[in-house]
This record gives C-alpha cells, structure tokens and sequence, in this order.
C-alpha cells in the first residue's frame, strides 16, 4: 500500500512528481550529507532522486487510482483521504 497524503492528490501530475520527489531528495540528502560528510554526494543524491523518485511516485499514483484523471483536485483530495468503504 503507498501512503500519500490527500494534499499530494490535489496537485495535477508534476506537481505530485515534484513535490513527491523534493520530500525524499531532501530526506535522502541529508542522509548522505550526515553520513559520509560529502557535499557532492549529498547534491548527486538529490539531483538523481529528484529525476527519478518522483517521476515514479507521479506515475505509480495515476496507476492505483486510474479514475482520479476525471477528477478535479479537490474531489481528489477529498477521495484520498475519505475513501469509499
């Protein structure tokens, strides 16, 4: 199951992609950042995530929820977080 939370689901595409994709690059970052010292890393690591993590996150959300296309944002931030039972 992906946890996203019903703000992300009102954006149109991109802006699930970047804002997905800044949330882990940013994580991710600081991770390296912390871990090994390295300002380079910490940039590479964020450049690639941010290509790559949130192109996916974009695209695995418009796979779970074919029918949220049809929708507006708020309709689909309202679906997200009260979902039919």
């Amino acid at each position: 199951m992906m946890l996203v939370p019903g703000r992300l689901w009102r954006r149109g595409t991109v802006s699930r992609a970047v804002g997905a994709g800044l949330a882990a690059d940013a994580f991710f970052a600081a991770f390296v950042l912390v871990e090994s010292g390295s300002w380079t890393g910490a940039v590479v690591v964020f450049v690639v995530l941010s290509l790559f993590y949130g192109r996916r996150v974009a695209r695995r959300m418009d796979s779970i929820w074919p029918a949220a296309k049809g929708m507006n944002g708020a309709d689909r931030g309202r679906g997200a977080r009260h979902p039919q039972r």
